[in-house]
């Protein structure tokens, strides 16, 4: 009894999505088409509660057709539940759904600003027109929405990623989260080298290290100007630091 396949009608949109069991007493009351019962309807229940869960194929036996099951489907009155390797069965959904999830009630309003609140609470920083296709609310709800979330203070307003639209809307939490990650991050890369690790480098940017060695006119030019400034004697010059960082030294190439 853990998941449920519900319709989501809305003005915007028309589909069917699974949802956990719990999430039941939030899509009702958001997405539930108000219809009126009759006698086609209150058999096709009897009949699902009866049987404790019915095939399509065998709801169509019964003379039912299409629209009438859809009709309460849409209605959230029998639910469609996912049975490996064969079509989906369905239930009445006052059997089905259990009471302690049952009790919990919510007008349609209240039903649709929380599916915007725990959308926002399960994601970073997100755009209106991401719960626009999430749900398939209306531009206005979700404008409406997101201002009363964020007058009482649950969640921030600002452009936090250039490759969405301004402006953006995150649960406060979690932008406080993002923010602590980030941070972190930036610390460890602003951490300090350790002893080995900048000699290390100074032997590699100085070509000391035989992977970085130079060679060639090019590569003592390179040298030449990375020792500009420090006073050392020509023949030290000669016989020890440009050899050591020039693979094919001469000292006829100073003349060239």
């Amino acid at each position: 009894r853990r998941i449920i396949n519900v319709p989501i009608s809305t003005a915007e949109t028309n589909r069917n999505r699974w949802i956990a069991t719990e999430n039941y007493p939030l899509y009702r009351p958001a997405f539930a088409s108000e219809i009126r019962i009759d006698s086609t309807d209150e058999k096709i229940i009897n009949l699902i509660k009866e049987k404790g869960g019915i095939i399509k194929d065998d709801l169509t036996k019964n003379s039912i057709e299409d629209r009438h099951i859809e009709k309460l489907v849409s209605a959230y009155k029998i639910l469609r539940l996912p049975i490996p390797d064969t079509e989906p069965v369905y239930v009445s959904a006052d059997d089905w759904i259990p009471e302690s999830i049952k009790t919990q009630d919510f007008s349609r309003q209240e039903a649709r600003q929380e599916l915007v609140m725990r959308f926002l609470r399960c994601h970073g920083p997100v755009t209106k027109y991401e719960i626009m296709e999430k749900y398939g609310f209306t531009d206005d709800f979700v404008s409406e929405a997101l201002k009363t979330l964020h007058n009482e203070g649950n969640i921030a307003r600002g452009e936090y990623m250039p490759t969405k639209s301004f402006p953006q809307w995150c649960y406060k939490s979690n932008l406080e989260e993002i923010h602590r990650l980030t941070l972190n991050r930036l610390r460890k890369e602003m951490e300090p080298a350790t002893t080995e690790e900048y000699a290390d480098f100074l032997i590699r940017c100085q070509h000391l290290h035989p992977q970085t060695k130079l060679s060639g006119i090019e590569g003592l030019r390179e040298v030449i100007g990375q020792l500009q400034g420090q006073e050392n004697f020509q023949a030290v010059l000669e016989r020890d630091i440009l050899p050591s960082r020039i693979k094919d030294y001469d000292t006829s190439m100073l003349d060239r």
